[in-house]
């Protein structure tokens, strides 16, 4: 009687087999209903488990579609969208990885250096260690703050790159020991840190462009004021680099 009760649970052979050893028996009533009320009890503690099991696993995704919304509240919208702050923080990742590799050589020499003394150089490189990874984790959680720091890094970069290849080019010494009359292009190709600093201007101008793409500025809230912001962070670490360049 159980196997007929539970069709489904089991093949063909042996509901035929169930059948026919129920014909080849004789039940009384009483025993009848003893069985039919133990089936009965054993399927509902089966509609009972499974439905204890559907809870449990909607819990557990309720759980995780507020855990992805915290961690990344811009999760709806479009794919490019998406997709766009996807890139943005795979590259400004990377990008504060080397500063991180860079800065603590950079640390380890001013340690071993005169300049140890001076608590600006300590100032300068902790700014950009922190700001960056900071930056990406406030950008990747939905915050406006996370792009102010992205964009004032950015301007700050390309402003410091343009001028940086402008010196690279206008310095370059020849042989004569005065600066160079070489054309443009002949400075930019014999010149490879000046190529190098040409690209990255490109590379950060572009991230520039990206960041202020306008659907991107109106999932982030993105404001007049978060312009000046991004403008004063810029000044900031401008100011900071080129007073401890001064101690050089």
């Amino acid at each position: 009687m159980r196997i007929l009760a539970f069709k489904h649970e089991y093949q063909p052979e042996a509901i035929a087999a169930a059948q026919e050893e129920i014909a080849d028996r004789t039940l009384s009533e009483d025993e009848k209903s003893q069985i039919q009320q133990q089936l009965q009890k054993e399927q509902a503690d089966k509609e009972r488990r499974a439905a204890s099991e559907l809870a449990r696993q909607a819990r557990w995704s309720g759980i995780g579609t507020r855990l992805s919304g915290a961690i990344n509240p811009i999760s709806e919208g479009s794919s490019s969208l998406r997709k766009r702050i996807v890139i943005l923080c795979i590259f400004f990742g990377l990008h504060s990885l080397f500063i991180w590799y860079t800065g603590v050589q950079y640390l380890q020499y001013v340690f071993d250096s005169p300049l140890g003394s001076s608590v600006i150089f300590f100032l300068e490189t902790l700014l950009l260690m922190l700001l960056i990874p900071l930056g990406v984790f406030l950008f990747w959680i939905g915050k406006r703050a996370g792009w102010i720091l992205l964009m004032g890094y950015t301007l700050y970069y390309i402003l410091s790159a343009l001028i940086g290849f402008i010196v690279i080019l206008r310095m370059r010494p020849v042989e004569s020991g005065l600066l160079s009359t070489s054309s443009f292009y002949d400075r930019l190709v014999d010149v490879p840190s000046a190529g190098m600093v040409f690209v990255l201007f490109a590379a950060f101008l572009g991230i520039a462009w990206t960041l202020d793409n306008s659907r991107l500025k109106a999932a982030y809230k993105v404001t007049s004021k978060s312009y000046i912001w991004a403008v004063t962070l810029m000044l900031l670490i401008l100011v900071v680099s080129f007073y401890s360049f001064s101690y050089y």
